[in-house]
């Protein structure tokens, strides 16, 4: 047996450490080495975020290594002790893997130490997007001093959807392969599709101009509404909702002790409960609960114990179920491997169909739902497919295709991706690729609407673009692996492409489809130091010159002691056609940061994958969904931010009383109802005496006819009222002392309707 673990770790020493740790060790370190790493793997990431807490998740240090770290022993280990530069200004060891060799010089840490402190200052947060402020005054011209001068690309990265140039593949490989079988040995007639170079402008034809806007079944606009009318317009159907309290309820009977029944009030208070603990990801479920003692004097807890029992709360979350299990093995398969959480992503597609109507412009990405448990592999009751993307922050999880609104960025469908089996079984698979596929599907219920549909390299094809303008939708996409039938080799060994800004307009006809190729030398430099070139593929758009891209840089004004820098931009020359896709393409990966950047739902703990995939996916993106909402249709709404925003859905969610006729809200002792809502719910009655129209009117208990039976009433529904300033606007309806049933009756019509609507 010894033997026999002896050839397993001399298999492991010799056989896997000779790959793996020479790609990340650093090779000749001695004393007086550069040498470089991040902040945040230099020490950790939370005193990284001390230090700088602006830009502590890329900010990087120098220092000098001084020795080698002796064990107690004697025998030297991988840490070494480094002296770093100002401003950490400290000594401590760092392991050898996390170290990089740096060949600076003083002037060029001054320099560094100084772009660096005018990005934090002026408030850039590393991206190189469109922003810049102006030429500011005594700055020379860019092209004077070589040495002062610094070019953003050397510390800022591209824009998020372009950045990942290396590490984003097709999404289906097959694309790329294609690439690769037949390139063509013509430059200008790749895959036998001919492209013919144009020096003149190209136009296309333009997408349909369409204006975005919410519908609201009760025909009032979006003026008086609340943050909570918004997220609750926007959660997913009503009939999910339904089903997930019933299948719910029937595993809470079945424990032992059986458990009282899910309601539709409990299930949207776990919704408010679910946002809160994600607030606090330091506190335990049960020191949330609990209220705060006094020696917790500097640590706040919500005291969600206030809103619901944590007992309650443990059997709710251990047994939320969103669909019915398969009965057999042929229905399993049929169903597919999200069959657990199908039911949500059909009810966010379908609500997203019937209460909202896009724009004529499109955009399509991926969402993230990180999991780092079980998966189907190693249990019953795990993940059935998790995927590994290096360019994503947290790198496993259960990935999302999604369709968008590029104008407002509200998320319009969803598409779990999963096996490479059960994708290729999927609509329009089997006959266009994956890649092709996602994109028809996604946009399925807009075909033949002439809007306009932008993607990045995963999904971008010359196929992608001929089948999206057979069903009646343009596209633009950057293109990359997946270059079938596009003039790649020609953009990338044109001499047109000279100078920064530089483009190349190519046109072609595949199947019917006027096409153009557009090749635009922007970005960051390769290894060779030459500019990269991007490239681009559209079914529509012009060519004529469109918004220049502002680049930002940063020159000093005196020698490399002098500390004074100053930042301006130069205007970088850029067809229309990739002006319009960078105007859109990042509309997607704004969404995810604010639901993963500051809502983490995926921070809380959970043994279960579908309630991780409920919190991310259903609740994380409607509530960012509601907020893009919120600021693009609300007069307010543009000056309201995303944690003010959250505060008022949060509190609507704890306090709210779907699925009962009554006022009061729902409070955690003896299940007992709290204080009646003063604004979250426009439908709550209304006493005749309080609305606007007998305000200075000296009349004792107004009364009108009530809407179904005819008799008198003395209140009305403000969120049925067409204008409760008027008396004919007024929906008068019976109250709830007169013992009669006519308000819940109401409105138990109105989510039937609201229930059909969702299902037509």
């Amino acid at each position: 047996m010894r033997d026999h673990f002896a050839f397993l770790f001399g298999y492991i020493r010799f056989s896997g450490p000779i790959f793996f740790l020479p790609s990340f060790m650093v090779k000749g370190l001695k004393p007086g080495t550069r040498v470089k790493a991040l902040a945040q793997r230099a020490r950790s990431a939370t005193w990284a975020r001390q230090l700088f807490p602006q830009a502590w998740e890329t900010q990087v240090v120098t220092g000098t290594v001084l020795q080698r770290v002796i064990k107690p022993n004697g025998k030297p280990c991988r840490t070494w002790l480094v002296q770093w530069d100002p401003p950490v200004d400290d000594t401590f060891g760092v392991a050898s893997s996390r170290l990089e060799a740096c060949d600076d010089d003083s002037v060029g840490r001054t320099l560094n130490d100084l772009i660096r402190a005018v990005v934090v200052a002026s408030g850039g947060s590393g991206e190189d997007d469109d922003r810049g402020g102006g030429e500011g005054e005594g700055i020379e011209d860019a092209d004077t001093d070589e040495h002062s001068e610094t070019d953003d690309d050397e510390y800022l990265d591209d824009p998020p959807h372009l950045g990942e140039a290396e590490l984003h593949p097709a999404f289906d490989p097959k694309d790329e392969q294609a690439a690769i079988e037949d390139p063509g040995s013509d430059l200008l007639q790749p895959g036998r599709l001919l492209w013919t170079v144009r020096d003149d402008v190209v136009r296309l034809d333009q997408p349909a101009v369409i204006h975005p806007h919410i519908i609201w079944r009760d025909g009032l606009g979006c003026e008086n509404r609340t943050p909570f009318d918004f997220y609750r317009h926007f959660h997913h159907s009503r009939r999910v909702i339904k089903s997930t309290v019933q299948l719910t309820s029937r595993k809470l009977a079945l424990r032992k002790p059986p458990q009282s029944p899910m309601t539709v009030q409990e299930y949207f208070q776990l919704e408010g409960i679910v946002l809160v603990l994600a607030k606090h990801p330091r506190l335990s479920v049960n020191e949330a609960f609990a209220a705060a003692p006094v020696e917790w004097e500097f640590e706040a807890s919500p005291y969600l114990g206030r809103y619901m029992l944590f007992s309650r709360y443990q059997h709710l979350i251990a047994c939320l179920t969103f669909a019915e299990p398969p009965k057999t093995a042929a229905e399993r398969a049929h169903r597919g491997m999200f069959w657990k959480v199908q039911p949500l992503i059909d009810g966010h597609n379908n609500r997203r169909q019937s209460c909202y109507y896009p724009s004529g412009n499109l955009v399509v990405d991926e969402t993230e739902c990180p999991w780092h448990g079980r998966n189907q592999r190693y249990g019953e009751h795990g993940c059935p497919h998790c995927q590994s993307i290096i360019r994503k922050p947290q790198g496993i999880g259960v990935e999302n295709k999604d369709l968008a609104d590029a104008d407002t960025g509200i998320v319009l469908r969803l598409e779990p991706v999963a096996s490479a089996e059960e994708m290729a079984t999927r609509q329009y698979s089997p006959e266009f690729g994956s890649g092709t596929g996602v994109l028809l599907r996604l946009t399925q219920p807009l075909h033949a609407t002439n809007r306009h549909v932008v993607a990045d390299s995963a999904f971008a094809s010359v196929k992608s673009a001929v089948q999206l303008s057979k069903v009646g939708l343009h596209f633009t996409g950057a293109i990359k692996r997946a270059h079938a039938r596009f003039p790649k080799k020609y953009i990338l060994q044109t001499d047109k492409l000279q100078q920064r800004g530089d483009s190349v307009v190519l046109t072609a006809t595949d199947s019917g489809v006027p096409l153009m190729a557009v090749g635009w030398k922007e970005g960051k430099r390769d290894s060779n130091g030459m500019i990269k070139r991007k490239m681009f593929v559209t079914s529509c758009g012009s060519s004529a010159p469109g918004e220049p891209h502002m680049k930002r840089r940063f020159k000093i004004r005196g020698p490399p002691e002098d500390s004074s820098v100053s930042t301006y931009t130069v205007p970088v020359p850029r067809t229309a056609v990739v002006a319009e896709y960078f105007k859109r393409a990042s509309k997607i990966d704004e969404a995810n940061h604010l639901s993963q950047g500051i809502v983490r739902l995926f921070e809380r703990r959970t043994h279960r994958w579908e309630v991780r995939y409920w919190m991310v996916i259903s609740v994380g993106v409607n509530i960012v969904d509601a907020f893009k909402a919120w600021v693009y249709f609300h007069p307010k709404g543009e000056t309201t931010t995303f944690k003010h925003f959250w505060r008022h859905v949060v509190r609507g969610l704890l306090d709210n009383t779907e699925g009962t006729t009554s006022p009061h809200s729902l409070r955690a002792e003896r299940r007992v109802r709290g204080a009646p809502r003063d604004d979250s719910n426009i439908h709550e009655p209304k006493l005749l005496a309080l609305a606007p129209f007998y305000d200075g009117k000296n009349v004792h208990r107004p009364q009108k006819r009530c809407k179904m039976c005819g008799k008198n009433a003395f209140y009305y529904c403000p969120g049925c009222s067409a204008d409760d300033s008027s008396k004919r606007g007024m929906w008068a309806l019976c109250g709830p002392k007169s013992h009669r049933q006519c308000y819940h009756e109401h409105h138990a019509r109105l989510v039937s309707e609201d229930e059909v609507a969702d299902e037509e």
